[in-house]
């Protein structure tokens, strides 16, 4: 029964004709809850729902939307989360989190304490990492050749470039200051079961020069 007051999960999905104003549903509103959208091609969008009954923190299906027909076909189950699920407070805007480049589709992916980036296929399988340890928050990729936007180690955001190779390279030092002038701590990782044995994963952030 729907509790007044709460706001409905449920969404659906529009294409919309910019020249005349007109849309249609691709997805019936009411059906599903849309996690994410990516264009793969002109013919195609890359849709992570979850239907009814499924867990509210579930991620969602994968599926392939046809643009002209609207038919939908499952691709697989996706765990994953198709944006940057480390939290922080130390990001300043954002970007793009995904992009069609070569017949793939980059995205990131939360994966498990990082946010990585990694490719879809045209049947939704999902590449291994393309880049170091830690988090992506946004990237642009031409050819194969990517920048991004991402945190490594106990650094701020910087700009960085990923070559076909997978090889990547520091382009900028914004915040190089940042630990030059102030000692910074370390998260360490803690993980315990609890009594019903559920492993709770989390991570202590001692005060800098803790003794």
């Amino acid at each position: 029964e729907e509790r007044r007051g709460l706001q409905k999960r449920k969404s659906g999905l529009y294409l919309l004709d910019p020249a005349t104003g007109q849309s249609r549903a691709l997805i019936e509103p009411g059906t599903y809850t849309i996690r994410a959208t990516m264009p793969f091609d002109g013919n195609t969008v890359f849709v992570q729902m979850a239907e009814e009954g499924q867990h509210t923190y579930y991620s969602g299906d994968l599926y392939a939307v046809d643009l002209e027909s609207g038919e939908k076909r499952r691709l697989c189950a996706f765990e994953h989360s198709l944006f940057d699920a480390v939290n922080t407070d130390a990001y300043m805007g954002s970007g793009r989190t995904d992009r069609s480049d070569g017949g793939k589709l980059w995205v990131t992916v939360g994966d498990g304490d990082d946010c990585c980036l990694r490719t879809l296929d045209a049947e939704g399988r999902l590449s291994d990492r393309l880049c170091s340890p830690g988090s992506v928050q946004c990237f642009d990729v031409r050819g194969g050749r990517a920048v991004l936007a991402a945190a490594r180690g106990n650094r701020l955001t910087e700009l960085y470039s990923l070559d076909e190779n997978g090889c990547e390279k520091q382009l900028t030092h914004f915040n190089d200051w940042v630990l030059e002038e102030y000692e910074v701590s370390t998260p360490k990782p803690l993980s315990f079961t609890d009594h019903e044995g559920f492993e709770i994963h989390g991570w202590i952030m001692e005060p800098a020069g803790y003794e």
